[in-house]
């Protein structure tokens, strides 16, 4: 009888202690794949937006844009630094002639502006347009809620054919607006020289940034959205003729 229950109690001691050993260990687990997703957030948010960081030979930009009402709003929006720029769905205006569905990839507004970013395909951003469709026209478009009416904020010029500057990103900070433009003359597929520049009156623009894009875009599992990837402050910083390859009008 005595060893019956000294067989039991042995038997209850080794199930408590390997319970406890895969408990230590799943915990341990746990903690190790805690800290490697903090350290992956961290990373992700670590990541710094590109800000007043001024070329030493930055080109200014004046464009044609006329409409007071549009101007006007977008000036205090930015003014009162209390506003966020939001992905939103494409809204029921009808596009400036010349421009396809197809070059519009996401919609934004602030507030009750809309913006778009219009592209052009390149080596670096094909895309499907219809036959004997030509895309001529890259560069940022708005409209507000009142007129219901795209204008063009600013048209790329590119100064070579070859250089098919496109923007690839949008975004606000410290009370201005800021686009990332990206040209396809890189070393390999989704590279270019990125050149951001920035406005707080969509009327005024000065080229604030100047970097080599792509090297460390490692794909949209690890990074997120490739043309969202140039917000952020990564690569090599370029100046000189190449980072004016392009003028806004």
């Amino acid at each position: 009888m005595k060893s019956l229950l000294l067989k039991a109690i042995t038997l209850s001691f080794i199930t408590l202690f390997t319970t406890a050993c895969t408990l230590n260990v799943n915990l341990d687990e746990s903690k190790e794949n805690t800290e490697q997703a903090q350290e992956e957030a961290k990373t992700e948010k670590g990541r710094k937006l590109i800000g007043d960081t001024p070329v030493s030979d930055a080109t200014s930009y004046t464009t044609a844009l006329k409409d007071n009402n549009l101007l006007n709003k977008v000036r205090e929006i930015l003014n009162s630094g209390n506003h966020k720029l939001e992905v939103t769905k494409k809204p029921s205006y009808e596009l400036p002639a010349g421009i396809h569905d197809a070059q519009i990839d996401k919609y934004y507004i602030i507030d009750d502006v809309f913006f778009a970013l219009v592209r052009k395909p390149s080596m670096n951003v094909p895309m499907n347009l219809p036959e004997g469709f030509k895309a001529n026209f890259s560069g940022l478009i708005a409209a507000d809620t009142t007129n219901k009416e795209w204008k063009k904020v600013f048209t790329i010029e590119d100064k070579e054919s070859t250089n098919k500057n496109n923007p690839y990103a949008i975004w606000i900070d410290q009370k201005a607006l800021y686009v990332s433009i990206v040209d396809q003359n890189g070393a390999g597929s989704g590279e270019g020289l990125a050149k951001i520049v920035k406005s707080s009156d969509l009327v005024n623009w000065k080229q604030n940034y100047c970097y080599y894009f792509g090297t460390e875009y490692r794909g949209p599992k690890e990074d997120g959205d490739y043309f969202l990837f140039s917000s952020f402050l990564v690569g090599e910083t370029r100046s000189g003729e190449k980072c004016n390859n392009f003028s806004l009008r």
